[in-house]
């Protein structure tokens, strides 16, 4: 009998920089050195999801992703404090990574979306007579940058005008 093992990765990218707030107080990154990326795997948890949604009749597919909320060991944030929008995100999943791990040794997971996150949201719930403290984060992918650039067409201007005065 064939037993599938799924497996999933989601690393988050720090896109935006982070300014200093309070003068003379360093942000938590620069005291911990720079980011290239975080791995968002280990606080998937019991209350943990991910959902990824792609479709023909929508301009732009969407992830919605839900992790434990507890401090990262590196950075000393949270993640609700640690993740902002426009932060990208990538998300890997295998079905049945043992295909994958036949053709090369340092295998990955095939990548199933790269995206900008939207909102970071955080909750809190009784269950069970303990708290839970869940961060769910939801964006859209790469079609969110084509999305957010609006090209306009006027009947009395040249053609691309309007696009590369702004940019």
């Amino acid at each position: 009998m064939r037993v599938y093992h799924p497996k999933i990765e989601i690393r988050l990218i720090k896109v935006v920089r982070r300014k200093e707030i309070v003068t003379k107080v360093p942000i938590a990154l620069d005291r911990a050195g720079a980011m290239d990326g975080v791995d968002l795997t280990p606080y998937l948890g019991d209350h943990g999801g991910v959902t990824v949604t792609k479709s023909v009749r929508e301009p732009a597919g969407a992830f919605s992703i839900t992790l434990s909320d507890k401090p990262h060991d590196k950075y000393v944030e949270s993640l609700y404090a640690l993740i902002e929008p426009m932060d990208m995100v990538e998300i890997r999943m295998a079905h049945d990574p043992s295909e994958y791990a036949k053709a090369d040794k340092g295998y990955r997971p095939p990548v199933v979306m790269r995206g900008f996150v939207s909102t970071v949201t955080r909750s809190r719930v009784m269950t069970g007579g303990s708290p839970v403290r869940t961060v769910t984060i939801a964006g859209q992918d790469m079609s969110k940058v084509l999305q957010t650039l609006q090209i306009f067409y006027l009947n009395n201007s040249v053609v691309g005008e309007n696009i590369m005065s702004p940019l």
